[in-house]
């Protein structure tokens, strides 16, 4: 309520007595994290329905595949003498349709996943914002380019690592029950789609990417541009690193006599084979296949990483895209101080 007085002067006076107009307005999130947060709102939305999506494809897996597998286990399917019958093999013709889910659809989505984080969140991250001019607003309210900077990329990389972390976590341990140790499985950790959506690849990708995407955005300045130009460094990146992937770590040497069964180095169980060729009599190691005298080979010779090097593997070529993705991040608070000033 309010009243109105006079003073000595004649002057009016109006008063207002606390609690007596109306409600309060409420109290609401203010502050550059929250506007960080509804500027990328939409993003994380997307992020989130993507992780929920795709955990429940890879649960549905896990169900259907260990059920099936007991049913292989309980019939005795294990057994070579078992697969007389026609059970086995229906039994294991559903296993594998409900593995083709996790290998052919899940595999590949969370593969290129940090592509698409890149493309689609990364690079339009910053240069939406500079070819519309829209960061003019909350420089002039006496924010600092660089704390801008920290709450816009802060908030969509936390989120990024969240969503791809959790992919991780459920890719790995959809691999490590149900497809290494199915009876009638057979996926090698080094190989294709596989590697890529194991460990700590998926979260190390995705930040790699999401960083690469800023960069580009705010060197390039333009929105399309920059999704077209992350989508194709990406791809380069990835290229890059699975020619260097094999260098990452010692390779295991091996030698095998001359066997006309298997025309060639036969390498262990999800073990990666890097390169091989047969060996001469005199001992001299011929590349990938015979070149001269080839009627007297004596053996063959290979370089493979067994299964035991996917882990230090992974661990270098993360602590790479880390490394990486820390000089991208720092780049980019540089250039956008230069452009503030």
């Amino acid at each position: 309520m309010s009243t109105t007085a006079l003073d000595g002067s004649g002057t009016s006076i109006i008063t207002t007595t606390p609690g007596t107009t109306g409600a309060r307005p409420g109290r609401r999130p203010s502050g550059l994290l929250w506007l960080a947060w509804r500027q990328s709102r939409p993003a994380i939305l997307v992020l989130t329905a993507g992780l929920l999506l795709l955990t429940v494809m890879s649960l549905t897996v896990h169900f259907a595949v260990a059920g099936q597998a007991d049913v292989l286990r309980s019939a005795n399917c294990t057994l070579s003498g078992a697969w007389n019958g026609t059970n086995c093999y229906k039994t294991a013709e559903r296993v594998q349709v409900f593995a083709a889910l996790y290998l052919d659809v899940f595999q590949p989505a969370v593969t290129f996943l940090p592509l698409l984080i890149g493309m689609l969140l990364g690079a339009p991250l910053l240069a939406q914002e500079l070819e519309r001019g829209t960061y003019r607003l909350v420089w002039s309210q006496s924010v600092t380019p660089a704390r801008w900077l920290a709450a816009r990329i802060g908030v969509p990389m936390a989120a990024v690592a969240l969503t791809s972390g959790v992919l991780a976590v459920v890719s790995s341990w959809v691999w490590w029950t149900d497809i290494v140790h199915s009876p009638v499985l057979f996926d090698p950790p080094f190989q294709g789609f596989t590697y890529p959506v194991l460990g700590l690849m998926p979260l190390s990708w995705s930040l790699f990417s999401f960083a690469l995407g800023v960069a580009i955005g705010l060197w390039r300045r333009r929105t399309v541009s920059a999704i077209l130009l992350t989508g194709l460094l990406g791809l380069v990146s990835m290229g890059v690193m699975r020619l260097l992937r094999p260098a990452l770590y010692p390779v295991v040497s091996g030698f095998q006599p001359f066997d006309r069964v298997h025309n060639g180095f036969y390498q262990p169980t999800n073990a990666w084979l890097v390169e091989s060729g047969p060996v001469l009599a005199d001992g001299t190691r011929q590349p990938n296949f015979c070149t001269r005298d080839c009627d007297s080979v004596a053996g063959w010779w290979g370089e493979f990483h067994p299964s035991s090097h996917l882990v230090p593997i992974q661990l270098i070529e993360t602590a790479v895209l880390l490394l990486l993705t820390a000089a991208l991040v720092a780049w980019t608070f540089r250039r956008l101080g230069r452009l503030g000033n």
